[in-house]
């Protein structure tokens, strides 16, 4: 088998530092050190990193290329980085493909990002635009399933899982979200360590940490969709 290598990223090969910037998670050229990289995904063939309150996506194709290869024209195919603008900070904890979107998850806010309805994402098309505000978990990813994502946060000593899922059917998302703990609001006793879920089976588990330092339990979600129906909800733990 081949070894592995770190990648080689891509280097300013055109431009400066004013007409080349470099993304908000590297070093500056006067030695400040860049914002810490939060999470990563993979989104529209670009690689995506968070960084602070700015979305980083790498050049259509080359996703181990954060620069310009040229700065006379401005090609569709160059790098992308915007700001997750909102009338408070946001720090950015976790970004997850939905369909034609990417939903940024801050503690507080979600934004969505989409590029034109053909599915293209340009420098001249892309746009970041806050779709709701509900309280999730910054340490624990969010986990997207055929219709909608799931996330947990905190409710005192337990925890809280909703699905959230785009009610707006337009260009501009409106997000919505059910809590399918509401039924049994303290039954997921601890803090949330991890989700994951599987479309097959039509489930979602949680892995929590309970606070009274008893061993971690999984916490099984069950659920049965008929059309635009939910007809089974049933929660379990191991």
């Amino acid at each position: 088998l081949p070894a592995l290598t770190p990648p080689k990223w891509g280097e300013i090969e055109a431009g400066d530092a004013t007409s080349n910037p470099r993304p908000s998670w590297l070093a500056k050229n006067d030695g400040t050190e860049g914002e810490p990289i939060r999470n990563m995904a993979f989104f529209a063939d670009r690689l995506v990193f968070l960084s602070g309150q700015d979305i980083s996506l790498s050049e259509s194709g080359q996703y181990f290329n954060f620069f310009r290869t040229t700065v006379t024209s401005l090609l569709d195919s160059a790098r992308i980085g915007v700001t997750a603008a909102h009338t408070s900070v946001n720090i950015l904890n976790h970004a997850v493909p939905m369909r034609e979107q990417l939903v940024v998850f801050s503690q507080f806010t979600q934004f969505a990002l989409r590029g034109s309805s053909d599915g293209t994402l340009t420098s001249d098309n892309i746009w970041v635009t806050a779709a709701t505000e509900y309280e999730t978990s910054p340490t624990v990813r969010p986990m997207a399933t055929k219709r909608s994502i799931y996330a947990a946060a905190p409710r005192g000593s337990a925890t809280l899982i909703r699905e959230l899922y785009d009610s707006g059917g337009t260009a501009r998302p409106q997000f919505d979200a059910v809590e399918v703990t509401s039924q049994v609001p303290t039954y997921l006793q601890g803090t949330a360590k991890h989700l994951a879920v599987s479309g097959i089976e039509d489930m979602v588990v949680a892995l929590l940490e309970p606070a009274s330092g008893t061993k971690d339990t999984l916490y099984a979600f069950k659920y049965l969709i008929n059309g635009d129906e939910r007809v089974q909800s049933a929660w379990s733990k191991y």
